[in-house]
């Protein structure tokens, strides 16, 4: 069996993800303009009001500090430049929204890197892109799904 190309693919701070981020934000900002309006205690009036904008000021902190970089497949195995010249011991696909996957990587020595990758300007590169995560997922299961079927015909 022989896998997909050779293929990379630029990690930027993920816009589909800022603007799911922005949505919920805004979702807060009314509500906290509808508490204001409310007779409210004024320490019940800000738990609240920091219960809303804590998240949200966390969250953007998060978005800000994304890993970025070149996520790599040479063919044979995933290389991410947060783990060095080590390939990616595991990756798994979380999210899968066609145009904007959520994936979850695993070093060698436990590091973890979770990355929003979401189609460019180019259809085709997504596409293989696309394929090779898919793939990936594909193979890591075989040896799981192999050894499982082995079990069942023990017993």
């Amino acid at each position: 069996m022989h896998g997909p190309p050779a293929v990379s693919h630029h990690i930027g701070r993920s816009q589909w993800y800022f603007g799911m981020l922005a949505t919920l934000w805004s979702v807060a900002l009314c509500v906290s303009v509808l508490l204001l309006q409310t007779p409210l205690a004024p320490e019940a009036l800000w738990s609240i009001l920091l219960a809303l904008g804590l998240p949200c000021a966390l969250s953007f902190a998060g978005w800000i500090r994304s890993d970025t970089g070149t996520l790599q497949w040479d063919g044979q195995h995933w290389l991410w430049p947060g783990f060095g010249e080590a390939p990616v011991q595991r990756m798994r696909l979380v999210l899968d929204f066609q145009k904007c996957i959520l994936l979850q990587l695993r070093s060698e020595d436990g590091g973890v890197a979770w990355l929003w990758a979401q189609a460019g300007t180019s259809h085709h590169q997504w596409l293989a892109v696309r394929r090779a995560v898919v793939a990936a997922q594909r193979t890591r299961r075989e040896p799981e799904l192999r050894q499982h079927l082995l079990d069942g015909e023990k017993g």
